[in-house]
């Protein structure tokens, strides 16, 4: 006959048993689902890579679903608001990557992101304060440099262009020299070009890079057809045209509203400020400009070409075929 005590002990032997199976059974299945995740996440990388962008999100949303250690979800919803981005669907982009943020604050890839997020949003103090809080937390992850380019690019996009320039010197002082980054070296480049309108060594050194060869050859044609006395509005007027053609509208923002301070009812300063919000996809004040531009002067061509082309992009046939009509006339 077993005694009260041996029973008693037999089910506290039993009860700890119990215990460590359901412990280790809990483990497995916690061990399972982490490896289910991260499987997860790297099909998504690899059908992201390949263009299969719905397949990548669905199998980030089972990564985000299966793991509740952070690491994979954070990094689901990182690539979630990162492809919601690409495609121009701000708000959930934004709602992804704050979720993101809440789970690992201290990491900096959704910071970055938000960052390019509020960039094409035009919201660029909070851009600036995004990307600020990505270089303070990338951890030496090889990210600052590139942050660092964005954020004087978004002082530019502001007009803030010596803050600008204090960056990115700052940026090429901290860099190994020989092997400098080609857009730091362009972008300390054309803002030298911008005070001087001459070549310099920081341009100099990309006159055989495949990327940027096409760019310096079009700075020195234009230098060598610049001419000084001109005076500032035309000046300023043919620098803009020129940052437009090679791709760098927020600069050529700067130099057209320059042109405008000095002279508002100058038509083809107001019509190159409105190809560069055109450029910049700021439809609606592109519209805005070259409707002054039309009102100073209601018979030149080009007007009428460009805004049928804002409204051709945003959809509007109608008046678009109206202002392409118009512009068959007056050519």
């Amino acid at each position: 006959m077993i005694s009260a005590k041996e029973s008693t002990h037999k089910i506290k032997k039993r009860s700890l048993l119990i215990g460590l199976f359901v412990f280790l059974l809990l483990a497995m299945i916690q061990r399972w689902m982490t490896e289910s995740a991260n499987d997860y996440i790297d099909k998504g990388n690899s059908k992201l890579a390949s263009g299969d962008y719905n397949g990548a999100l669905r199998d980030y949303y089972y990564a985000d679903t299966l793991d509740d250690s952070r690491e994979a979800s954070y990094l689901a919803k990182v690539r979630r608001g990162e492809i919601f981005l690409e495609f121009g669907k701000y708000d959930e982009a934004e709602k992804e990557l704050a979720e993101a943020i809440k789970e690992e604050r201290r990491r900096y890839e959704a910071h970055e992101l938000l960052g390019d997020l509020y960039g094409k949003k035009r919201d660029f103090d909070k851009a600036l304060n995004y990307y600020n809080n990505a270089i303070q937390y990338n951890n030496g992850s090889g990210a600052a440099l590139s942050i660092g380019i964005k954020r004087a690019r978004m002082f530019m996009r502001k007009g803030e262009t010596d803050l600008a320039s204090y960056v990115l010197k700052n940026l090429y002082s901290q860099a190994p020299k020989g092997n400098e980054n080609k857009e730091l070296l362009f972008y300390l480049g054309i803002l030298e070009f911008d005070k001087n309108i001459s070549s310099n060594a920081y341009l100099d050194k990309l006159r055989s890079d495949d990327g940027y060869k096409w760019k310096i050859e079009k700075m020195d044609s234009f230098i060598g057809k610049y001419d000084s006395s001109h005076g500032d509005v035309f000046n300023n007027i043919m620098v803009a045209s020129f940052y437009n053609s090679i791709g760098e509208p927020y600069l050529a923002i700067i130099r057209a509203k320059k042109a405008i301070n000095a002279d508002s009812s100058y038509r083809d300063a107001w019509i190159t400020l409105g190809k560069s919000h055109f450029i910049t996809e700021d439809y609606s004040a592109s519209l805005d400009d070259l409707a002054k531009a039309l009102k100073l002067d209601g018979h030149n061509g080009e007007t009428f070409f460009r805004i049928g082309s804002v409204f051709s992009k945003i959809g509007n046939e109608k008046l678009a075929k109206e202002y392409f009509s118009r512009y068959e006339i007056f050519r």
